[in-house]
């Protein structure tokens, strides 16, 4: 599966872009790869082969879903994660780098709170109900399950079925609804997944050194946001230390951000077996990667893969001059208004050119924007008129070291590039202290840039 993803996207690059490809680095996010590790079942060497192979690069990244739920939920922070879907499972990170997963182990061991998990406990209380015992569900619920699962005399060959697990994660939405409606029974169900559910994270944030910070992920908490309020109440109960982060992006957002730090130092991917396994080596040339194109496809129309690189590393270059005085200096950027035009329609840009110029004091410099009627915490050091800044956008600290920037929970993103360049694709992780070089460009809203500038002696 993997070979023919890899083949389909180099297809369709060549129908739409013309110029050679130069894939940097690639990362996979899979299903089951503990138990297929294992079981001895999989070969992450052959992965690995396959990747470079059909893309050309040697810096290559296989994980287990798990892990990149986790990174696209946190945006790279560490921290625990609970994942809920059709199963369930918590992964966590600490401070030496190393994975850790809790629960995750199938309908037969585990996954205990998980989409399945809570329509199985539903059916069981149709069932009930349908045999008039008191600790059955209300009626409209042996409805929806005679509705779902067919007949009640077909409700014990589930087992036999080969997509039982996919049937009974599709029942829960009638669990949940009958929960919504006051079935005291399926909103003991729902109660009773949220415990479970809360159980596991809690013990994936006690494993190693785990920094206390939390998210959750996956299509059941989004759907059932009452089920994930429930889940980080227990959490905080237990654990009134632990921050709780908003979901920053999906496990795809998770296996990118994967990629793109292996394509500026694969160093910062550690690798932890059997959950993440890293090869990094050098890419392919030019001449080699043509010889890889697939059969039909005409190199010539081939060109740079530039999308899935937030190429930011000479962007994080610190000079440690002691005693550097810094500027920060506002502009409105007609590039990056042009790229960021889709999502403010509604807003016309002001003129090209510098808006101003601001000294930074040693400390902490809050970078947002001014509303209207000067609301409380609306007044930020370096003031932008953007309405897609936010009101605390995000902080230039100088520490004497160096200069460092730190998104503080935008809505729309923070982005860095190296002097003289545009952004990639990658806004900067929530919460994360990034270094800074002279001359580098912070990014945000939907025309502003800023550049920042140390003062040079006389």
């Amino acid at each position: 599966m993997v070979t023919d993803l890899c083949r389909h996207l180099v297809s369709g690059l060549a129908a739409a872009r013309p110029r050679d490809p130069q894939i940097v680095a690639a990362a996979v996010g899979m299903r089951g790869m503990k138990a297929l590790t294992t079981a001895k079942t999989l070969d992450v060497r052959a992965l690995h082969e396959a990747l470079a192979h059909e893309l050309g690069t040697r810096r290559t990244a296989v994980a287990s879903d798990a892990v990149t739920a986790h990174v696209g939920a946190l945006g790279g922070l560490g921290g625990a994660v609970v994942a809920v879907g059709s199963g369930a499972v918590a992964v966590s990170n600490d401070t030496d780098g190393r994975w850790f997963l809790t629960d995750g182990l199938g309908h037969l061991a585990g996954d205990e709170g998980s989409g399945r998990w809570i329509g199985e406990q539903g059916l069981k209380a149709a069932r009930r109900a349908h045999e008039g015992q008191k600790n059955g569900a209300h009626y409209s619920l042996v409805r929806a399950a005679l509705h779902h699962f067919g007949p009640d005399e077909h409700w014990g060959a589930l087992g036999q079925r080969t997509d039982q697990q996919s049937l009974l994660a599709g029942f829960a939405r009638d669990v949940v609804t009958a929960a919504r409606d006051g079935d005291p029974a399926c909103q003991g169900i729902l109660d009773d997944a949220a415990r479970l559910l809360a159980g596991s994270l809690l013990a994936a944030l006690d494993r190693g050194q785990v920094v206390p910070r939390v998210a959750t992920t996956g299509k059941l908490m989004d759907l059932v946001p009452e089920l994930r309020a429930e889940v980080l109440a227990h959490v905080l109960r237990a654990r009134p230390d632990v921050a709780v982060q908003p979901t920053v992006g999906t496990p795809l957002d998770g296996a990118l951000d994967l990629a793109r730090r292996l394509a500026g130092d694969g160093d910062t991917v550690p690798p932890t077996s059997p959950y993440l396994n890293v090869r990094v080596g050098p890419t392919q040339d030019t001449e080699t990667a043509r010889a890889l194109v697939p059969t039909g496809v005409d190199p010539a129309t081939l060109r740079d893969v530039v999308e899935t690189h937030d190429d930011t590393t000479a962007a994080r270059t610190v000079p440690a001059r002691a005693g550097t005085v810094w500027n920060v200096e506002v502009w409105t950027d007609d590039e990056w208004a042009e790229s960021q035009k889709a999502g403010y329609a509604h807003q016309v840009a002001p003129p090209a050119g510098l808006r101003g110029t601001f000294r930074l004091a040693p400390g902490t410099v809050t970078v947002g924007r001014v509303t209207a009627g000067g609301e409380p915490g609306s007044s930020p050091d370096v003031a932008c008129d953007d309405e897609g800044v936010s009101r605390r956008h995000c902080e230039i600290l100088e520490d004497g070291d160096g200069l460092w920037v730190l998104d503080t929970g935008s809505r729309n993103g923070t982005f860095l590039a190296p002097p003289g360049q545009v952004p990639g694709a990658g806004r900067l992780p929530l919460g994360e202290k990034i270094p800074v070089a002279d001359g580098a460009s912070v990014f945000l809203g939907a025309w502003t840039r800023l550049d920042l500038r140390a003062e040079l002696a006389s």
